[in-house]
């Protein structure tokens, strides 16, 4: 038997949005456009979505 949980905001559908408004975006020329870039992005934390809950959640 599964007790009944009675949560306020746990459990609750959060609405993401996943579109950007390019118009936030900067743009420059390229410098060097013979050349392809290698962008290397470096993280020591994080985010996600609970996968109970679909609440976001951030770890180190």
């Amino acid at each position: 038997m599964t007790p009944e949980l009675n949560f306020k905001s746990l459990g609750a559908k959060t609405p993401y949005i996943f579109e950007y408004n390019s118009q936030l975006l900067e743009a420059f020329p390229n410098p060097n456009p013979n050349l392809d870039p290698l962008i290397t992005l470096e993280c020591k934390e994080f985010t996600s979505l609970c996968p109970i809950t679909s609440q976001p959640d951030f770890g180190v």
